[in-house]
């Protein structure tokens, strides 16, 4: 099986989030980490662990062209990705693999994980949902998180993650990848999701990229990315993705742009309003960025 880490310039995290793979009890992990153009002090970080790991550095690509890279690389019939400031518990692996075998259905599996800050210091437990692709689609959440796993044969039918994005990369592959069969939720914490002001969820986005939501989910809906006997699944989710992208915008101070994005929500959908979900994503643009993702229980891809 093949793991691999796309950093750029997380060098403060990223030998623990090595470590924390290294320290697998599943005896065959092909663990692949590229630097994609750090300027700090990555590569010196990378060269401690020469003969361990598999690395390599390049010209920086971006996360999603990286991953598609590395996973092109591995040789694994099952494969994952670990953020450079993420950890794995020691049983991940092994225990991910099992259930992949037990329950031959699922193409990807994915577990209960645990979030903690910047220092590694414990915040709290983050139980996942039960997989439902039509709550996925029409709500926008995204169920995998960190430690998931899924077979490379699906990978190379439905593609790798969209090069064009940049801040839902994840969520817009998990719906592409879910054509072709079931994801698993593994009732387990097996992974750790580190949060920081330096993370992707907290950096300031410019508009294009915060309007990613929306139109990934049109390009979906428009290229017939949706399963076909769940089509229905679709209505409302142009309004979520208004709704996540107001969200976004708020955060990063555009402010105008992001009440116009939610007036389109809601004149979309108009009982969103009656939503918990509605008035999370409102209090998660209002408030202090690491005050919400720690008092509320957040997707990692900043789904309602």
């Amino acid at each position: 099986m093949t793991i691999v880490t796309p950093t750029y310039n997380q060098a403060v995290f990223l030998s623990d989030t090595i470590d924390s793979v290294l320290a697998q009890d599943y005896p065959n992990i092909e663990y692949i980490v590229i630097d994609d153009g750090s300027t700090d002090y990555t590569s010196d970080i990378l060269k401690q662990y020469e003969g361990r790991i598999r690395w390599e550095s390049q010209k920086n690509m971006g996360q999603a062209a990286t991953l598609n890279r590395g996973w092109g690389m591995g040789s694994g019939e099952i494969i994952g990705y670990l953020s450079s400031d993420d950890l794995l518990k020691p049983d991940a692996i092994f225990e991910s693999v099992l259930f992949m075998l037990k329950n031959t259905e699922a193409i990807l599996v994915y577990p209960d994980y645990e979030l903690i800050d910047a220092k590694g210091g414990f915040v709290r437990k983050i139980e996942t949902s039960e997989f439902d692709y039509c709550n996925m689609v029409k709500n926008l959440v995204c169920y995998p998180g960190p430690g998931a796993l899924f077979w490379k044969r699906y990978f190379e039918v439905a593609g790798g993650w969209n090069h064009d994005l940049r801040q839902v990369p994840d969520f817009e592959y998990w719906i592409r990848l879910s054509q072709y069969g079931d994801f698993k939720r593994i009732r387990k914490v097996m992974a750790s999701s580190r949060i920081h002001e330096n993370s992707q969820s907290f950096r300031p986005l410019s508009v294009a990229l915060a309007m990613e939501p929306v139109h990934s989910m049109v390009n979906l809906i428009e290229s017939g990315k949706i399963r076909p006997d769940q089509k229905e699944c679709s209505n409302g989710s142009i309004a979520a993705a208004h709704l996540l992208s107001f969200r976004l915008l708020f955060r990063s101070g555009h402010y105008s742009a992001g009440i116009v994005n939610l007036y389109n929500a809601v004149t979309l959908r108009p009982n969103i309003i009656l939503s918990t979900a509605f008035w999370r994503v409102v209090a998660a643009a209002l408030l202090s960025k690491l005050f919400y993702r720690t008092i509320f229980k957040t997707k990692p891809a900043d789904s309602p």
